[in-house]
C-alpha cells in the first residue's frame, strides 16, 4: 500500500524516540485533469507533497519529485527542532527506505565503497 500519510505515520516513532514532534493534518488534493497539487501540514506548517504533472507522457519522475519532497519537508522539522540528524533516502522503489544519520555519518557512508543504489542521498531540490 503505503503512501504520504502511512510514510509519516511510520517516521512517528523515529521522532518520538529523539524527543522531537510530528504531528500530521490537513492532506489535500486536488487533481485538475493531468495536474495534482498534493499538500499536507506537518506541525502546523503546510507543505507540497506534489505539485505537477501526472500525465503518463509528461510526469518523467513524479515519485522522484515526491521522494525529495519529502525529505525537505522532514529535514525541514528535523531542523526547525535542532535535531542533529537529518533524514537521507537509500535504496529506490519498493527497495527505498530512509535513514537518520548525523552529517558525519552522512560522510562516512558517503567516503566507503558501497554500491550507489545504496548510499544515502540528500535531496536533489534543495
Amino acid at each position: 500500500m503505503g503512501g504520504l500519510i502511512p510514510t509519516l505515520e511510520d517516521l512517528k516513532p523515529y521522532f518520538a524516540k529523539r524527543g522531537l514532534i510530528l504531528e500530521v493534518s490537513n492532506e489535500t488534493e486536488d487533481l485538475n485533469g493531468y495536474f495534482w497539487d498534493h499538500r499536507i501540514t506537518l506541525n502546523g506548517k503546510e507543505y507540497i507533497a506534489y505539485q505537477g504533472s501526472v500525465s503518463p507522457y509528461e510526469a518523467i519522475d513524479c515519485w522522484g519529485i515526491a521522494c525529495d519532497n519529502l525529505l525537505n519537508m522532514i529535514n525541514d522539522q528535523l531542523e526547525k527542532q535542532k535535531s542533529i540528524e537529518r533524514v537521507y533516502a537509500s535504496g529506490y522503489g519498493n527497495d527505498g527506505s530512509l535513514l537518520f544519520l548525523t552529517e558525519a555519518q552522512f560522510n562516512f557512508l558517503e567516503s566507503i565503497d558501497i554500491k550507489d543504489y545504496w548510499k544515502p542521498r540528500k535531496s536533489n531540490s534543495k
